[in-house]
């Protein structure tokens, strides 16, 4: 009985902590799982930057099974002109994979950063023509299923 008045309290204490793990700070798992579900075989996937960690563990531990062609984006971080030139060899159908990922300790402009960029990558893309098929959120994380058969080519627009 003097167990129960030792372990009672313990338990008290970290039973609502044991209800909110997993900690999930990003859901890539099911935005993969997504793009698994929906991909068609000639569509190309874009990884950014901040989801290439995860995506190649998804990958190399063989927890997730998707054959196609891949397009790991740069870290440009601040010069977000640079992607451009990134973009414009897209081509086709293409899922693009966002993790919104930041240190253990993010601070607020590591956020920004990351979602600037996301917003920039989507934008760009779409004002230079690409059509949106589909977004998929989850917590830290997003899927654009985009369309750039109709984009114009950085060449043409530095015309």
């Amino acid at each position: 009985l003097s167990y129960v008045y030792l372990i009672l309290p313990i338990l008290i204490i970290y039973y609502p902590l044991y209800l909110r793990f997993p900690v999930q700070i990003e859901e890539i798992k099911k935005s993969l799982n997504y793009i698994e579900q929906k991909a068609q075989p000639d569509d190309t996937i874009y990884v950014s930057p901040r989801a290439k960690n995860a995506f190649a563990f998804y990958q190399e531990t063989n927890m997730t099974n998707i054959n196609n062609a891949i397009t790991i984006g740069s870290n440009y971080r601040n010069e977000m002109h640079k992607y451009d030139s990134e973009l414009s060899y897209l081509k086709g159908k293409v899922w693009l994979l966002f993790s919104l990922s930041v240190s253990r300790n993010p601070e607020k402009k590591d956020i920004n950063i990351v979602e600037k960029y996301e917003k920039y990558v989507v934008d760009r893309l779409l004002s230079n023509g690409a059509r949106l098929l589909d977004v998929k959120k989850y917590q830290g994380t997003s899927v654009y299923y985009v369309d750039t058969m109709n984009t114009v080519s950085r060449q043409n627009l530095q015309q």
